[in-house]
């Protein structure tokens, strides 16, 4: 699974989550997509609003969008709870 975290200035934290889903003839994947004050409250929203649980223990890759990687302020936020 994997995650993706933009912001553009001070809109809302953009979370893109692709899930895989596996059978036995082949791999596909699954795309949600939240907006949230918060990266938590955007997972929250992503929680409630999927039919099947998300277990986000799985994530195995983070891609953070650059300018909010290199904005100390803005990425300090990002880990903040």
């Amino acid at each position: 699974m994997t995650i993706g975290i933009s912001k553009e200035n001070d809109e809302e934290y953009k979370l893109v989550l692709q899930i895989p889903i596996t059978t036995k003839v082949s791999t596909k994947s699954r795309i949600v997509t939240e907006e949230g004050e918060s990266v938590s409250s955007a997972l929250g929203q992503m929680r409630t609003h999927t039919e099947k649980a998300i277990d986000y223990t799985q994530i195995r890759l983070i891609i953070i969008q650059n300018n909010l990687a290199k904005n100390e302020e803005q990425f300090s936020n990002l880990l903040s709870p």
